[in-house]
């Protein structure tokens, strides 16, 4: 028998393992707390899936099936995707966009959009020769680029804390704070711009004027910007606000969209697309090296979806069920919260999130505090908010953005309004009876 050893790992399997990420975090705890029957799933970024949207994607998947020939659905294929299904995705964005983009050189299809941002993540930031690559992200953000950054950790990211506008009614935006934003982009050690919009987790979407300045900033100083419009246009377009922007094409600029929010999350598939094809040679190089290329039946189903028509059915009850959902939720929570007036939630402006921001709670009280509350004495499941923020802060002063950024991200949390609708209004009632008790106001 062997004598026992310590497990060796490199310093590249060390950061790829983390347990302390956010997506580690969320995905765990929430298996583990979702084993148990009657929880109310506040947590988990899925999008619902309302009659007929089950019916028309069975249809879909029958179609494939019937029509795809199944030797080339199920054999080794090309690096950037299967090209049938690449074809007809290029020519929606160039209808929409009034581009002529190609779908050999411009796209490429990936294993999720959040495996597309890790490679691109890990590709611009990192060790490089004498110094090493940055990158500089809005905050809040999507908490599963938290950990990704393998060549240094959150020592890669500039985290840019965005000023908060208050709206009215309990309502605020964030917005980008472009002086500050350009000043940190001047620093010779970032290079890459990672911004997803819309946003995860605020639902945040940029006027295409706003999200222009700041992308033509990145490319006149040379640098690359990563637009993660995994709920944007074309697919799967759930956007309610701002909804005239466009995608900024450009050198040195990716946009990544993905099928997950299309109600095939179990599917993981994601495309990639670029003016730069220099930038699209080496993702696909990398596709080959780490593993060949995308699976291609979730192609050919997607590809059945677009040419049908399909899609367009299914994102535009999406759509309307979503606003309903968040509109209900907010109604729900303000009714049966006695301490509403102290929350702050930010503005629905796309996807199927809420992220609420209870301030005046007492300064000890976490967000964390929060969810274990509510998973242990009401069954009920959210996603912390910290998770959200990483990296090394150049303007988390109260002064320059008119709120506490520490409280902030100590404080806020994401809420999901996928539930059916009973389900969501006693998740809501648990969530405003959970805060009600932290404020001291619970009956």
């Amino acid at each position: 028998m062997n004598a026992h050893t310590e497990l060796k790992l490199s310093d590249f399997g060390e950061r790829l393992s983390r347990s302390d990420t956010g997506t580690v975090q969320l995905l765990e705890g929430m298996s583990k707390a979702l084993l148990e029957p009657g929880r109310i799933n506040l947590g988990m970024g899925a999008p619902p899936r309302p009659s007929p949207i089950p019916s028309i994607i069975k249809r879909a998947e029958i179609k494939t099936v019937h029509k795809t020939k199944h030797v080339d659905r199920h054999r080794y294929g090309r690096p950037e995707g299967w090209l049938p299904f690449l074809e007809i995705y290029a020519r929606d964005v160039n209808e929409m966009f009034g581009c002529e983009l190609e779908p050999e050189k411009n796209f490429a299809a990936f294993h999720g959009s959040s495996f597309t941002n890790s490679l691109i993540l890990n590709t611009f930031t990192g060790p490089y020769r004498d110094f090493g690559l940055k990158a500089i992200i809005n905050m809040p953000e999507y908490l599963g680029y938290q950990g990704q950054f393998l060549g240094g950790s959150e020592n890669c990211v500039f985290s840019l804390y965005q000023k908060m506008r208050e709206t009215g009614h309990n309502f605020f935006v964030f917005e980008p704070d472009l002086k500050k934003f350009r000043e940190t982009l001047e620093n010779p050690e970032i290079y890459l711009f990672v911004i997803s919009n819309p946003n995860n987790p605020s639902t945040n979407v940029l006027t295409h004027e706003m999200l222009e300045k700041m992308v033509s900033d990145v490319v006149k100083m040379g640098k690359v910007a990563l637009l993660d419009e995994a709920y944007g246009k074309p697919h799967p377009d759930l956007v309610y606000k701002n909804s005239s922007y466009e995608p900024i094409l450009g050198k040195r600029v990716v946009i990544v969209n993905s099928a997950s929010k299309c109600c095939m999350e179990g599917d993981r598939l994601s495309v990639g697309y670029s003016e730069d094809t220099e930038i699209m040679d080496v993702l696909k190089r990398e596709i080959t090296n780490s593993a060949f290329h995308a699976p291609k039946p979730p192609q050919a189903l997607f590809k059945t979806l677009i040419e049908s028509g399909d899609i367009i059915r299914i994102e535009n009850h999406l759509r309307e069920y979503c606003k309903r959902n968040l509109e209900r939720a907010v109604r729900r929570f303000k009714k049966e919260c006695k301490n509403s007036g102290s929350v702050l939630i930010h503005e629905n402006q796309s996807s199927f999130y809420i992220l609420m921001y209870p301030t005046d709670l007492p300064k000890e009280v976490t967000s964390h505090d929060v969810y274990k509350s509510l998973l242990a004495d009401y069954g009920t499941i959210i996603v912390e908010g910290s998770g959200s923020f990483y990296g090394i802060p150049v303007n988390e002063r109260s002064k320059e953005l008119g709120y506490d950024a520490l409280d902030l991200r100590r404080k806020c949390f994401r809420i999901t309004v996928s539930p059916r609708p009973k389900i969501l209004d006693q998740g809501m009632i648990n969530v405003a009876q959970c805060l009600d008790g932290f404020y001291g106001t619970n009956a």
